[in-house]
């Protein structure tokens, strides 16, 4: 097993800070328990996806290079280190079907669009995307996908933080 350098374990802990944030955001729009008591009101549920999206894109998405498996900054310092083989699993959940485009491309192009470079409708957005936005059964995809990315960002959370034990555990044994 390749041992890491302290620097190498700070970059670790930010992707694990940013993995923390992005459960709790997802905690806030996708748990079914909130939406049973009422907690989460429109404004806030909209707030939250912009939010979402904004994360979600950065951390995975931007930057998305031909030569590369996937964008953002976490494949970018997960890549560096050696461990970009554990986010293999929101790949492939980047890729299912939202009606006729993915997963990856609704959140991107929603976020782009929407939130930050475009006029800020729907109707900036690519046909493929609208088209999916207004389907009850591509929303249906959508939430899926969300709840299966929420369960995997948990779960590559948990690796990485065993990863940081031991790594660290080692740095302080040869202090």
């Amino acid at each position: 097993m390749q041992r890491f350098s302290l620097e190498q374990l700070n970059t670790l802990d930010l992707v694990v800070g940013h993995l923390m944030m992005l459960e709790y955001g997802m905690s806030q729009k996708f748990s079914p328990e909130l939406e049973k008591y009422g907690i989460t009101l429109p404004v806030q549920r909209l707030y939250n996806t912009f939010a979402l999206m904004h994360l979600i894109t950065t951390m995975f998405l931007l930057d998305k290079k031909d030569h590369l498996l996937m964008g953002g900054f976490c494949y970018q310092a997960l890549n560096s280190l050696g461990l970009a083989d554990k986010l293999e699993p929101l790949r492939k959940t980047f890729d299912g079907k939202v009606g006729k485009t993915t997963l990856g491309e609704y959140i991107r192009l929603s976020r782009n669009k929407l939130a930050t470079h475009g006029d800020l409708t729907v109707f900036s957005l690519p046909p493929a995307v609208q088209d999916a936005s207004g389907s009850p059964r591509a929303i249906a995809q959508f939430d899926r996908l969300m709840e299966k990315l929420d369960g995997q960002t948990t779960r590559l959370r948990i690796i990485l933080e065993n990863r940081m034990k031991r790594e660290r555990a080692y740095h302080k044994k040869q202090a």
